[in-house]
């Protein structure tokens, strides 16, 4: 039985990393298109490096280093809830800085969202929670359709991850005669064949 819900939880893992990379791919795409539709040329270029660059370093720290991913996404993590409510209290502000600018919380979302998912193939139960964080902040700030349909996705992909951790976590409990596992989930080194 326990070794079902590994398979299980590894299984919602894939749907749910799957899901936001196809959505995350589609995102990206489409963002980088509007942005050198409006305002275009070197300023789209360096306006996309913005964001896209620090986001697929985060990706590859993610993916290659969750330990010390991890601490780094919690940070900005808090750092996406604090601005969320501050666009609580400042909706104005936001809305005009928005209209001029363009959809950043949504960019912001969409570039802290991926690399949170990407996280949780090694570490599915913190990148679950953080995922959460990240949708429910948006969706209670409010905010763009852009903003909401990203908001969305983290909360669908951290709810997916959240059931896979929970599995794995029922997984580790059975190993060794009922002993705990100590080791955490999602260590950095690779598994051997």
């Amino acid at each position: 039985m326990t070794a079902t819900a590994h398979g299980v939880g590894r299984g919602l893992t894939i749907v749910a990393l799957v899901s936001a990379a196809v959505f995350g791919l589609v995102a990206v795409m489409f963002t980088a298109g509007e942005t050198f539709a409006d305002p275009g040329g070197w300023q789209a270029v360096g306006l996309i490096a913005s964001w896209l660059v620090p986001m697929i370093a985060l990706l590859v720290l993610a993916l290659a280093r969750p330990s010390v991913a991890q601490p780094v996404l919690e940070a900005l993590t808090a750092a996406w809830a604090v601005v969320a409510l501050w666009s609580m209290v400042a909706p104005h502000a936001w809305r005009t800085f928005e209209s001029a600018h363009g959809p950043v919380r949504a960019v912001a979302c969409l570039a802290l969202m991926l690399p949170v998912a990407a996280l949780g193939w090694h570490r599915p139960l913190p990148a679950s929670l953080m995922l959460l964080v990240v949708g429910f902040a948006a969706l209670i700030a409010g905010g763009s359709a852009p903003l909401r349909v990203v908001a969305l996705l983290a909360i669908v992909v951290g709810a997916g991850l959240l059931a896979a951790g929970l599995a794995g976590r029922g997984h580790q409990k059975g190993t060794a005669a009922g002993s705990p596992q100590l080791r955490p989930q999602g260590h950095d080194t690779p598994h051997a064949a």
